[in-house]
């Protein structure tokens, strides 16, 4: 039959084709000049007499090997791509340039990378990237980065050919910065080691450490703890265990219980979170004290012993009595009666 221009009907794919039955190309030309070749091995070419892949557009050549793409767009000026344009005004690019290899959006839209149909990474139109479904309370003007997920675990991994792993997590349990690896951590600034952790947990400073608060305490086991009040004078017991003290002049004084009025312990030793009955009780350093000037005046500078008040300091007027159960020094007065005074602890 013959081939109608302006349609036909009644034909049979097996018998009635547009095409060669030898093994040369289709050619389909305009204006009398090729447009698009049909290769005998099914290769099909536009702008190009020579097509490398099932589909190659323009008349450049692609160096990737063919067995690794199905389409070639190549082209003989510094720039080749493909636009992928929808009704709404999404315009997305994929380009070859001088300068490099771009994928993204040419219009006010985000660029999305999926797996399995999921959003793995967002680029919005403003430059932020989103890596994760999850999102950051923290304000966007203090990050340049969020890494978030709706799982209870999210983070970081950097990782290098000889096996250093660094990890930068956000649990459930809390924040974690760390190697996973046998590696130590190093904390630096102007590219200079300041913190080594090794992997022992040993800890290297290498400059001085500077503590916001005031004293240096250690925790204790404390005689019915949750009843014991910060700024409490605490004594040894028969039991090993600390209680408020009761007697003026004891030796057996340990220290005073750290976090009262404006002073917090700038360390705490010892530190056991699974044992509720402990109080940090202030060693060195200074601390607020409940004081008894009830029977003397307490006045700067004076030396502090335990009084027969419950858990209160007063004046060391009797040197013997005193030797070995000073507490420490008052840092201000007070004239009369019981309250809370800034003292130096220095046992002795």
């Amino acid at each position: 039959m013959a081939w109608e221009t302006v349609g036909n009907s009644g034909t049979n794919p097996a018998s009635n084709f547009l095409g060669t039955t030898d093994n040369e190309p289709l050619v389909i030309r305009a204006n009398g000049s090729e447009a698009i070749r049909i290769h005998p091995t099914g290769n099909v070419g536009i702008g190009t007499n020579s097509p490398q892949n099932r589909l190659h557009v323009g008349p450049g050549s692609s160096s990737i090997t063919p067995s690794r793409v199905n389409a070639v767009f190549a082209s003989n000026n510094p720039d080749a791509g493909m636009a992928i344009a929808q009704n709404s005004g999404v315009n997305v690019l994929l380009q070859a340039s001088g300068a490099g290899g771009y994928i993204g959006t040419t219009s006010n839209h985000p660029l999305v990378l999926r797996t399995n149909d999921l959003d793995r990474v967002v680029v919005q139109s403003n430059g932020n990237v989103q890596v994760g479904p999850g999102a950051s309370s923290i304000s966007p003007s203090r990050v340049n980065a969020v890494f978030a997920s709706n799982n209870p675990d999210a983070g970081m991994a950097i990782a290098q050919n000889s096996g250093v792993n660094v990890l930068l997590q956000a649990s459930g349990a809390g924040g974690y910065i760390g190697t996973t690896s046998n590696h130590p951590l190093v904390l630096r600034t102007n590219d200079l080691d300041r913190v080594v952790v090794d992997t022992n947990g040993n800890v290297r400073v290498n400059g001085d450490i500077l503590l916001a608060n005031a004293d240096c305490a250690e925790d204790f086991d404390v005689m019915e703890a949750s009843g014991v009040e910060a700024g409490t004078v605490m004594v040894l017991s028969d039991q090993g265990a600390l209680q408020p003290s009761h007697q003026a002049y004891d030796k057996r004084v340990a220290g005073v219980i750290s976090g009262a009025g404006d002073y917090k312990p700038g360390i705490v030793l010892d530190k056991q979170h699974s044992q509720p009955n402990r109080k940090p009780i202030a060693l060195l350093g200074k601390v607020f004290c409940k004081a008894d000037a009830s029977r003397v005046p307490i006045e700067v500078g004076d030396l502090l012993t335990t009084s027969t008040i419950l858990g209160h300091a007063m004046r060391a007027d009797d040197p013997l009595k005193a030797f070995g159960a000073v507490i420490g020094k008052a840092l201000r007065p007070l004239p009369d009666g019981q309250g809370l005074i800034p003292i130096l602890i220095a046992l002795q």
